[in-house]
């Protein structure tokens, strides 16, 4: 019993390091947890709570007949999951692929299904205040409204925090 209070004390003494009291009390008045993104250069995110995880991946297998969107397949560990360009969804302009480039991926879950999403860069969670989640103005952005559930500044950024339900629903 001694061992695992020891070992629980110890984690929570690591998981402390690197933040002065400041940071951790910042931290606990977070009601809202995003990941956060960045695609053609404009920072995203989306709520963390659909995000399974983060990987790096390449060679997906091409699927015919499929809409320009969709990149293909990709072997998750056994599981087969689609694989989404949201800069092609939202028409945004696609840099050239090589077949060889390794893309990072957001792997979503939503409802039962379970898809990966190609994003350029991951810039890692953001904690936020959900009351500080604005609504997107009608002329915001490069993307349609509906696909957007808010506007939401943090850490020096101005997020566009996407509707993964709408997109993908």
């Amino acid at each position: 019993m001694e061992e695992t209070a020891t070992a629980i004390k110890s984690q929570t003494d690591n998981t402390d390091r690197g933040y002065d009291d400041e940071e951790r009390e910042s931290v606990a008045l977070f009601d809202f947890r995003m990941a956060a993104f960045t695609l053609a250069g404009k920072d995203y995110a989306i709520d963390i709570m659909h995000v399974k995880e983060i990987v790096k991946a390449s060679r997906f297998t091409y699927v015919p007949n499929t809409v320009p969107f969709v990149l293909g397949v990709y072997n998750l560990r056994g599981e087969i999951i689609p694989i989404i360009d949201l800069r092609k969804f939202f028409n945004i302009e696609v840099p050239p692929r090589k077949p060889d480039s390794v893309e990072n991926l957001l792997i979503i879950s939503l409802e039962d299904h379970v898809f990966g999403i190609v994003v350029d860069q991951i810039e890692g969670i953001v904690g936020i205040q959900k009351s500080s989640i604005q609504p997107p103005h009608p002329l915001f952005g490069d993307i349609n409204i509906k696909f957007i559930y808010g506007i939401v500044e943090a850490r020096d950024h101005l997020y566009v925090l996407l509707d993964i339900a709408r997109i993908f629903g």
